[in-house]
């Protein structure tokens, strides 16, 4: 009988609450609200750049932000960007040697440039003899040998049980061939020779600064 009852009671909750009494016109318009209310879960309010599943739509702001963010170079760090990940062409995670060829390679090409430059001599009007090219080449090959070396040793030369470190012995001996070449390139900056006038020298300055403040798409 009670088992009767009950199912009357979720099948008709307005008949039970007439029959305890007390039943106004107002609570019974909310008990047939509450049988005509549609079941289940409420749809979910829309959310602007997302789609019904929560997920982000194309184009939305959170994008476009991490798209700046991810234009914006960091303000420490030249090889990330703002978001602190790596940028294109970064040397942060090179290990391997084909990738490591590329970035020794631009190093030494960068040095033998600045080593001839101080020395006076440039591609055009004072180019540099083919064997101090190559003594300049070198040089700059031993010193990112030497580099590399002083990184693996560290600031610990000598172990701890006394003993010197086995890369002390080639660091050494790249480090006294770096020497001697320094002695036959030479070390102090020599002038470049100028054989143009004022004006031209002039005129030349203007012409460069000009190629410079032009951008390279125009």
């Amino acid at each position: 009988m009670a088992r009767k009852s009950s199912k009357s009671a979720r099948r008709h909750p307005a008949r039970v609450l007439t029959s305890r009494g007390g039943v106004t016109d107002a609570s019974a318009e909310a008990v047939s609200e509450l049988e005509t209310a549609p079941s289940g879960p409420r749809p979910a309010e829309p959310v602007p750049d997302r789609d019904a599943a929560g997920r982000f739509l194309p184009g939305n702001a959170v994008a476009h932000l991490r798209a700046d963010l991810a234009a914006t170079p960091h303000p420490s760090d030249p090889e990330r960007n703002a978001l602190g990940r790596f940028v294109a062409g970064n040397g942060g995670a090179v290990q391997h040697g084909a990738y490591a060829e590329a970035t020794v390679a631009a190093l030494k090409a960068e040095d033998v440039q600045r080593i001839l430059a101080d020395r006076g001599h440039d591609d055009v009007e004072h180019p540099p003899s083919v064997v101090y090219c190559r003594l300049v080449e070198k040089f700059a090959g031993a010193c990112i040998v030497l580099d590399s070396l002083e990184t693996f040793i560290g600031t610990e030369p000598i172990s701890g049980k006394g003993r010197a470190k086995r890369a002390l012995t080639p660091y050494l001996a790249v480090l006294d061939r770096v020497v001697r070449l320094a002695a036959i390139i030479g070390v102090e900056r020599v002038p470049r020779p100028v054989n143009e006038s004022p004006s031209a020298w002039l005129a030349r300055l203007a012409d460069e600064r000009r190629k410079a403040e032009t951008p390279a798409d125009k």
